[in-house]
C-alpha cells in the first residue's frame, strides 16, 4: 500500500468513527425529542459515559480489521454495500451487548441502542455512495489533466512497465514515448502506440519542449555513461523522477539535492525509488488542499454581492467583459486559464508590443509604472487593493491553483527560464507568495523573485503557509498593489 491509498484508509476510518458518534448522538435525540411520549426520553446515569466509550472502541477497532473502508473507493452496487455495512454494525451491536452484559450495564436504553444501529447502518452506508461518487467525478475531472511519462529505456524493464500502464484500466498516465542510449532503437515501436523519440543526448531539449510530471528510468543506470549529468538536469527542472531498481543507489544519494526528498513505492504493483521536488509530507499537503478548498468555497460565498458591484462598475467604466482570461503555466508546465477582474483596456493586449521597450522589470517579465493600459480610477483601485486577484479563488477551487504558491507563469515567460528556474513549476501555483508579501516587490530583481520562489518550495511548510497568508492580509489592506 504506498501513501496515498494509506492516507486514504485513515481518513476513511476517521470519517466512519465520526458517523458512528454522530449515530450516537443522533439516536439519544431521537429518544428524547422525537418518539412518542410512552417511550420518549433517557435516563443518564455514569454508565452513559462507559457505554461511548465501549461504542467508540469496538466500532473503530471493527473498522481498522475489517475490509470496509474499501467500499468507499471502487464500484459496488448498493445492496453489496448495505449488506457488508449490516454484518459489521451487527456484529458490533452483538458484542457491545455482550460487553453490558458483562459490565453487568443494564440501565441503558435498549430502543436507543436499536435506534443507533439503524442511523449507524444508514449513514455509514449513505457515506459510502456519497464519497464513491465525490472520488469519481474527481477522478473525471482530473483525467483530463493526464500525468505525462518520460521513460529512459526501451528493453525488457521499459516493456514491463508500459505493458503494466497499458492493462491498468483506470491508469491517469500518457506516456510521451522512450529515450535509449542505443542509435539503432530511435523510430522503433518499443510497444504499440510507443516509440523510441530520440537518443539519452536529447533529455535536456525534450523536457524543455514538452510538459513532462515524470521520468522514468527503466534501464540499468550503470549502462548510462555520466549519468549524473541527466539527473542533474531533471533535478534543475523540478520534475520527479522515478527509478525502476536495476542499480545500487550510493553514488546518487550522496549526490542528491537537499531539497528533493526520496521514498520507495509500488508503482502499478513494480516498486520503485522516487526523488520528488515537491513536499513529502502527504497528510500536510492533504490539510493544505482542504483549506484551500474551504477559505475559497468561504470568501467567495460571502463577497459574491460585493463582487457583482466590481463586475457592474467594470462594465459601466470600460467596454468589454467582465473578467481578464489568460493562459498559464501551472504545475509541471500544464496550461490552464486564470481569471483576474479586468483592469486594463479591452485591447491592451494588442498594446503590449509598443511598451516593452518601457519595462522596468528586469527578465521575461513585464512591469511599468503608469501602465496607459490601466481602466483610470477602477483599474488602478483595483490593482491597489488586489481585489483584481480575487477570481483566482475560482481556479483554486477547480484544482488549477493554490491559496499559496509560486505566481503562475504565461507560457512565453517560461520559455525564457533558465534550466534552474523551471522547478518553479513543481509545485502547484499561488493565489500569493513570498513575492507578494515583500514592502518592495514591483522593485524586486526577477532573479530575485526567482529565489524567493524556490526558497518556498524547499522550505515548504503549513507554518510557513499560514505566515504568508496572514501577510498578505495586511498587504491587502495597507493597498500596496499596482
Amino acid at each position: 500500500m504506498n501513501k496515498d491509498d494509506k492516507l486514504l484508509t485513515s481518513i476513511s476510518r476517521f470519517l466512519d468513527t465520526s458517523l458512528t458518534m454522530l449515530s450516537l448522538c443522533l439516536a439519544y435525540f431521537i429518544k428524547v425529542h422525537l418518539l412518542p411520549i410512552p417511550y420518549r426520553g433517557v435516563y443518564i446515569t455514569s454508565n452513559f459515559h462507559i457505554v461511548i466509550l465501549m461504542v467508540l472502541i469496538i466500532w473503530h477497532a471493527s473498522f481498522n480489521y475489517s475490509s470496509l473502508s474499501s467500499l468507499y473507493f471502487r464500484k459496488t452496487y448498493i445492496y453489496l454495500v448495505f449488506s457488508r455495512v449490516c454484518k459489521i454494525v451487527t456484529i458490533d451491536i452483538l458484542i457491545l451487548f455482550c460487553g453490558l452484559y458483562l459490565s453487568n450495564i443494564a440501565d441503558i436504553s435498549r430502543i436507543m441502542i436499536l435506534i443507533f444501529y439503524c442511523v449507524s447502518i444508514i449513514l455509514l452506508t449513505l457515506s459510502r455512495l456519497v464519497v464513491y461518487k465525490l472520488l469519481s467525478y474527481l477522478k473525471r475531472k482530473k483525467s483530463s489533466l493526464l500525468n505525462v511519462l518520460l521513460v529512459v529505456g526501451s528493453k525488457m524493464a521499459a516493456k514491463d512497465l508500459l505493458a503494466a500502464i497499458e492493462r491498468d484500466t483506470d491508469c491517469q498516465f500518457k506516456v510521451l514515448g522512450c529515450l535509449d542510449i542505443d542509435e539503432a532503437a530511435v523510430g522503433k515501436e518499443v510497444v504499440p502506440g510507443v516509440k523510441v523519440i530520440g537518443k539519452l543526448e536529447q533529455l535536456r531539449e525534450t523536457l524543455t519542449n514538452n510538459v513532462v510530471d515524470e521520468v522514468i528510468f527503466a534501464m540499468p543506470v550503470d549502462l548510462i555513461w555520466n549519468a549524473e549529468e541527466y539527473f542533474d538536469i531533471v533535478q534543475n527542472l523540478g520534475v520527479q523522477i522515478r527509478v525502476m531498481p536495476h542499480w545500487h543507489l550510493r553514488k546518487f544519494l550522496v549526490s542528491r539535492p537537499h531539497f528533493y526528498s526520496m521514498d520507495f513505492e509500488d508503482f502499478l504493483t513494480t516498486p520503485t525509488f522516487v526523488l520528488s521536488a515537491t513536499p513529502s509530507n502527504r497528510g500536510a499537503m492533504f490539510f493544505k488542499a482542504a483549506f484551500d478548498f474551504l477559505i475559497c468555497a468561504v470568501v467567495l460565498i460571502l463577497l459574491m454581492p460585493f463582487f457583482l458591484i466590481i463586475a457592474c462598475l467594470i462594465k459601466i467604466s470600460s467596454p468589454g467583459p467582465v473578467f481578464f482570461r489568460q493562459v498559464r503555466s501551472g504545475l509541471n508546465g500544464h496550461l490552464f486559464t486564470l481569471y483576474k477582474f479586468r483592469t486594463m483596456v479591452q485591447e491592451a493586449e494588442g498594446m503590449l508590443p509598443e511598451l516593452l521597450k518601457l519595462n522596468e522589470a528586469s527578465g521575461p517579465v513585464f512591469k511599468m509604472k503608469n501602465d496607459p493600459r490601466i481602466i483610470p480610477v477602477l483599474g488602478t483601485f483595483l490593482r491597489k487593493t488586489s481585489l483584481d486577484e480575487f477570481p483566482q479563488l475560482i481556479n483554486v477551487l477547480r484544482g488549477d491553483m493554490s491559496l499559496i504558491g509560486p505566481r503562475p507563469p504565461i507560457p512565453e515567460e517560461v520559455t525564457k527560464y533558465q534550466l534552474h528556474e523551471r522547478r518553479r513549476l513543481s509545485m502547484k501555483p499561488g493565489v500569493t507568495c513570498l513575492w507578494q508579501i515583500q514592502p518592495n516587490r514591483n522593485e524586486i530583481a526577477f532573479s530575485e523573485w526567482m529565489e524567493l520562489d524556490l526558497q518556498y518550495i524547499d522550505n515548504w511548510s503549513l507554518w510557513l503557509d499560514f505566515k504568508i497568508f496572514c501577510k498578505t492580509v495586511v498587504v491587502v489592506l495597507s493597498c500596496q498593489g499596482r
